[in-house]
């Protein structure tokens, strides 16, 4: 079974009545992409990260929806497929409009696009982020 196809079927099975059902949806997922990663089948994990990240831009409580934004730039850079600094710059706009700038999960998107930068030779910019956290 291809992962798309197990994603629709994660949300198929869930009883999309009820509206807290729907909510542990993206949270489900979230665990199938981070046991996908474990298991180092990260074209697998992204497919399903991307689906988390659409399902969650759709609901009304969006807070963790830098978390998977997190984690598919994570499993981008793994595959080293040079997708990973957009998702990272996404998950980083996200955390400070949203969370602000004194949240942890902000520092680590900083972190993560700091490092994304400076290992493609953006050091300026990655100094100026670093100097952020």
């Amino acid at each position: 079974m291809r992962m798309p196809e197990l994603s629709s079927e994660i949300l198929e099975k869930h009883d999309m009545s009820q509206e807290n059902d729907f909510q542990e949806v993206p949270f489900v997922m979230d665990r199938l992409g981070q046991v996908l990663m474990n298991q180092g089948k990260y074209a697998e994990a992204e497919v399903v990260w991307r689906e988390t990240v659409l399902v969650r831009k759709n609901l009304p409580d969006q807070r963790v929806l830098g978390g998977s934004l997190r984690a598919l730039g994570i499993v981008l850079l793994r595959q080293e497929t040079g997708g990973a600094e957009p998702v990272f710059r996404e998950a980083l706009a996200f955390h400070r409009k949203v969370l602000g700038n004194e949240h942890p999960g902000t520092a680590e998107s900083l972190r993560d696009l700091a490092s994304v930068l400076r290992d493609r030779g953006g050091l300026i910019e990655a100094e100026t982020l670093q100097r952020e956290e």
